[in-house]
């Protein structure tokens, strides 16, 4: 049987593309899966082996020396075959590959370069040199290494024989269907809801806004808000929801687990995705968009072409000028006047990924590239 050791040092031990895709899929399919990531003790959770790998509260001190523990600890567990997600693990790919002679595979979640050009703090000079820094380390430490990417939107800057596995989401990981708290009649109040990192450039100010604008037209609502705080943003969104009256209409729930995530998705009336147009959310699609229309739920999104067949194309949802406030208060009116046509849109994107948009073909993809290393 072949061991499979998947490596992050920034990732939670429940991330749902390393653990509860990657992971668990390759274990149903018979592999014996390691994962070495920031975790709490060594554990086997639904067959994974994880291994504890300590996370630096120094980014610097992280990003020099956790790579070198996590490589130790990985390569313990006698592996086949060592798969990294991280992009400050690219140097240790490199040693693993070059220097101890193993397989080596570099899960690609995202362009790295068109996410430093989006980063908001950091200072817009030295966003343009770091990424180009970044490129030039990708050319000098990734060759010999099988590629994976997350994204079709990433294919163009990497080699063709780079192994396209989507983000897509498992159809096995939720119970399809609305919860009992979905808006079914006249009396119920709409839930909106958001999933991902709560964040100023993932549009976190603009759902404030955007409850502020529905509270002003008498609309009574409840707003969601689910995933890590990023960069202490909270504050300022719970004032700013004090100061438009709000702030008894907004929960924040923090990071959950991802089943959790997709019952409280399949209650809403609106998955928001409301992101900025960053240059890295331009040419990626958000995963979360996927989500909402797994959990049957409507979806209000920016109208970013990349998303486009997704929202409109399926007719899961409708899209906005994230910098639009008029325009997306009044979208997200339209669409909580029409309950016909909103259940409508979460049975179309339902059938979309069922039919369509699942794990099913992609996790194929990446044991296609294992093989690969018995060519």
């Amino acid at each position: 049987m072949s061991i499979i050791c998947h490596i992050s040092t920034i990732h939670a031990p429940n991330d749902v593309r390393v653990f509860n895709r990657e992971c668990c899929s390759l274990v149903r399919a018979g592999y014996e899966v390691h994962l070495v990531i920031p975790c709490d003790d060594d554990v086997v959770l639904e067959g994974v082996h994880l291994h504890q790998c300590p996370r630096l509260q120094n980014r610097i001190l992280h990003m020099i020396i956790s790579p070198w523990i996590a490589m130790r600890l990985a390569l313990k567990t006698k592996a086949n075959i060592y798969h990294y997600h991280d992009p400050e693990l690219m140097f240790i790919g490199f040693v693993l590959k070059w220097f101890l002679g193993k397989n080596v595979v570099f899960d690609i979640h995202e362009s790295v370069p068109r996410q430093l050009l989006s980063k908001q703090w950091l200072p817009k000079i030295i966003r343009k040199p770091l990424a180009i820094m970044y490129q030039i380390c990708e050319w000098l430490f990734i060759p010999g290494q099988k590629l994976i990417l997350a994204s079709k939107f990433s294919q163009p800057d990497y080699p063709s024989t780079a192994y396209l596995v989507k983000n897509y989401p498992k159809i096995d990981e939720f119970a399809f269907g609305k919860g009992e708290g979905h808006l079914t009649t006249a009396n119920d109040i709409p839930i909106l809801v958001y999933v991902g990192s709560v964040a100023i450039e993932r549009g976190a100010d603009i759902y404030i806004e955007l409850a502020g604008k529905l509270h002003a037209n008498g609309l009574k609502f409840k707003l969601m808000l689910i995933g890590q705080d990023a960069y202490q943003c909270k504050i300022k969104l719970i004032a700013r929801a004090k100061v438009l009256g709000v702030d008894d209409k907004i929960e924040f729930k923090g990071r959950v687990d991802h089943l959790e995530a997709m019952a409280l998705i399949s209650k809403a009336s609106i998955g928001l995705c409301l992101l900025r147009p960053h240059p890295n959310y331009l040419k990626s699609l958000s995963t979360k968009i996927l989500e909402y229309m797994m959990g049957q739920t409507a979806v209000l999104a920016s109208n970013f072409d990349c998303w486009v067949p997704y929202v409109i194309g399926e007719k899961a949802g409708m899209m906005v000028d994230p910098d639009n406030i008029e325009e997306i208060s009044d979208v997200c009116m339209q669409m909580l006047s029409d309950r016909q046509a909103l259940n409508l849109m979460g049975e179309n994107g339902l059938k979309a990924v069922q039919d369509k948009y699942n794990w099913d073909s992609e996790f194929k993809q990446l044991l296609c590239c294992y093989d690969s290393f018995a060519k």
